[in-house]
């Protein structure tokens, strides 16, 4: 009975495409092929055959791999190692950070795992941050996404992915000023401002009153900031992994105390 109603409604997709709401798309665009998980012959077709982008329905097979690669219960396992006498409170050599590959790795966890130094009773660190990367091979890029460029989701995967490679810039209204912050502040990027007072009109996305030009170093953050838009976010994408992983790393630290 599912399968009757799921090839009805696909059918209808297809043999009637131009008589339904398709938000905006033609019945060119649009491509469709279902089949039952256990086998057997297509449900539905229409333009099955044509090359279109996936887009976001990608997320089912990398989701379907990892599941069947690694299983549900799998966890990515991120370390500080060495082999260093601690000598009051000083690491008297080298640290490596062996990063796993963890893609929801954020500095709580950059925090968290600072603190368990700090439980071993270093406070200073006299030797080099290594990052240990041998857990990824060769891995993808995203080269062909142009029009995507500086998105979150564009991010190449990595060993040592922290926030998703983004920081984040916070907006403040304070009294008669605008200003804008970058967290974390990474001691590689820096921002320019010129924002302006705004109005009392709302602000249901800050993007809407300023412009935010971003080459990866260099921010530059212009416009009018209304008084609704205090305490409002937007996360910009800075620097390649491995500098972005030591400089948060390192503001991480500081933060820390």
């Amino acid at each position: 009975m599912k399968y009757a109603l799921v090839a009805l409604i696909l059918a209808g997709l297809g043999a009637q495409a131009s008589a339904l709401d398709l938000h905006g798309l033609k019945p060119d665009e649009v491509a469709v092929w279902a089949a039952p998980v256990e086998g057997g012959p297509p449900l539905a077709s229409h333009r099955a055959d044509e090359p279109v982008n996936p887009a976001s329905t990608m997320k089912l097979l990398t989701g379907w791999a990892a599941l069947n690669r690694l299983g549900p219960d799998y966890r990515w396992k991120t370390a500080l190692l060495s082999a260093a006498p601690v000598e009051g409170g000083a690491l008297k050599g080298d640290l490596y950070w062996l990063g796993g590959g963890d893609p929801r790795f954020d500095n709580g966890n950059l925090l968290s795992l600072l603190y368990s130094l700090r439980l071993r009773g270093i406070r200073q660190l006299d030797g080099r941050l290594l990052l240990d990367k041998r857990a990824f091979g060769k891995v993808g890029g995203a080269d062909d996404f142009d029009d995507d460029a500086g998105r979150a989701f564009v991010v190449a995967p990595d060993t040592h992915l922290v926030n998703l490679k983004v920081a984040w810039l916070t907006f403040y209204r304070d009294g008669q000023s605008a200003r804008v912050v970058l967290d974390p502040p990474l001691a590689g990027v820096e921002v320019r401002s010129e924002l302006k007072p705004g109005g009392a009109e709302p602000c249901p996305d800050v993007r809407r009153f300023v412009s935010i030009v971003n080459n990866g170093r260099h921010v530059s953050v212009a416009g009018s900031l209304p008084q609704a838009c205090d305490g409002q976010r937007a996360y910009v994408n800075v620097l390649e992994h491995d500098e972005f992983a030591g400089q948060d790393f390192a503001a991480c630290r500081v933060a820390s105390g």
